[in-house]
């Protein structure tokens, strides 16, 4: 439902966006929303590793609104919390529901 309300754009070519500018050259049009998405590079002392996926998020879109354009990334974290009647169960912690 949340990538119908913002217009889920993930597997959309580029070439089919409303972009706020033209699409520069050095970009495939062919190529999706999600492959703008770069892949994470771990380096250490000596050597570097990229990583062979990159984030999946739940949404990305671009939109306008007032004449302006929005590049957003969604990543929601669900949870499926127990409520008992003397304690609760399956919460996430504080660390993980300020993210």
């Amino acid at each position: 439902m949340t990538g119908e309300v913002f217009r889920d754009q993930f597997h959309t070519p580029l070439k089919a966006l409303d972009l706020p500018v033209p699409l520069q050259k050095h970009y495939n049009p062919n190529n999706q929303l999600i492959d703008l998405i770069e892949k994470p590079q771990w380096v250490a002392t000596n050597y570097s590793v990229k990583a062979k996926n990159t984030l999946i998020p739940d949404i990305i879109t671009i939109t306008k609104q007032n004449n302006k354009s929005y590049f957003i990334i969604l990543d929601a974290k669900y949870y499926v919390m127990q409520m008992h009647p003397h304690h609760i169960s399956r919460q996430p912690g504080m660390e993980l529901s300020i993210k």
